[in-house]
């Protein structure tokens, strides 16, 4: 008994699983609507015939026809399917509507609309579509639809005039006439084509001492790329110069310059020398002060680059101390020489005393 339910339930989830399946498909299918091909005549009446293919199980459908009513003139439209419950052909709306009370097939062709072509119009060839819509249910499926182009018959009249389509690279040239009604061309003769004539070489990126360049060849007459390569690095940089010139303004201790920068290596070029200019001197910059002693030193620089531009010493100082050493010094002197004069006087003297007694 057991295995009995097991199996009940294995076959009741195998059949939702396939249902499920079976409904994702249903609603992710695509139809496709064509129609007959058609050429007529300005005035003419046609039948344009709608076919439906691929097409899976559905309960409703709808048609809408798609033309210009500047060039076509409605007549009416009918279904060419069976079966439905509900069958609606609206000719005032120019649309139908056809339902069904279970999930049907249908393929081929399942409605016709009838036009008049008007006189007045141009001779280009004339669209028609036409919007379809399938429903299973809510689930709208996926249609697509081609456009119809219906081609007006003339009955020419060539103009003896012959007129040229030149050949290009690579498509052939012709001769033709034109018709006068529908201007339509009728090709007489063909002229070859020309072939590509291609250019030197074009640089599109330069190649650097760092990174590989590229360059092309293309036809000078279409611009078609036709041969692509790439350029090697550069053992050493030939300078691609930059039109802009840059300024390095100049120092008091270091030149300036004019100059331009490789677009390739990024060096700069000099271009012209801009002069040196002269230092700006400062005060008189103490090193050392000066002593009774010993002499000082001081020295000046520049303002602007701090470079010493002049150095001297500091003579010593003259003070009190140095007066009384100059005074003592020149009272020693004095002293010394009155006293040397008073020996030579006293010397003298007693000269002469001793003469006086010796006679």
């Amino acid at each position: 008994m057991k295995k009995i339910l097991v199996l009940a339930v294995v076959a009741a989830i195998c059949f939702t699983c396939c249902f499920a399946v079976t409904a994702f498909a249903e609603e992710t299918s695509s139809a496709k609507v064509t129609f007959n091909d058609i050429a007529a005549r300005k005035g003419d009446v046609i039948t344009i015939t709608v076919t439906l293919s691929d097409c899976s199980k559905i309960k409703s459908m709808a048609v809408v026809p798609l033309y210009d009513p500047s060039r076509m003139e409605y007549i009416n439209g009918n279904w060419l399917i069976g079966g439905g419950v509900l069958t609606d052909w609206d000719q005032e709306e120019q649309n139908g509507v056809i339902m069904y009370s279970s999930e049907t097939d249908v393929n081929g062709a399942i409605a016709e609309f009838v036009f008049k072509l008007k006189d007045n119009e141009s001779w280009q060839d004339i669209d028609f579509s036409c919007k379809v819509v399938l429903k299973n249910g809510n689930a709208q499926l996926d249609v697509t639809v081609d456009t119809l182009a219906i081609y007006l018959i003339c009955d020419h009249i060539w103009n003896e005039t012959v007129h040229t389509n030149e050949p290009t690279c690579m498509q052939e040239g012709y001769t033709y006439n034109l018709c006068e009604i529908c201007d339509r061309e009728k090709k007489l003769t063909f002229i070859e084509k020309s072939g590509h004539a291609p250019s030197e070489w074009i640089v599109d990126v330069a190649p650097t001492i760092f990174k590989e360049g590229h360059r092309h060849k293309e036809c000078l007459v279409c611009g078609e790329i036709m041969e692509e390569r790439a350029i090697p690095v550069l053992e050493t940089c030939k300078h691609i110069l930059e039109d802009e010139v840059y300024i390095k303004e100049s120092t008091c201790s270091d030149v300036g310059m004019t100059y331009k920068i490789c677009q390739l290596c990024g060096e700069r070029i000099k271009i012209s020398e801009i002069a040196s200019i002269a230092h700006t001197n400062g005060d008189w910059i103490v090193d050392k002060e000066s002593t009774l002693f010993k002499s000082g030193e001081r020295h000046k620089e520049c303002n602007v680059c701090g470079q010493v531009t002049d150095t001297e010493l500091i003579p010593k100082a003259i003070g009190i101390i140095d007066v009384v050493i100059i005074s003592v010094s020149s009272g020693v002197v004095c002293g010394l020489i009155v006293f040397a004069c008073f020996m030579i006087a006293f010397s003298k003297l007693k000269r002469r005393e001793k003469h006086s007694d010796m006679k």
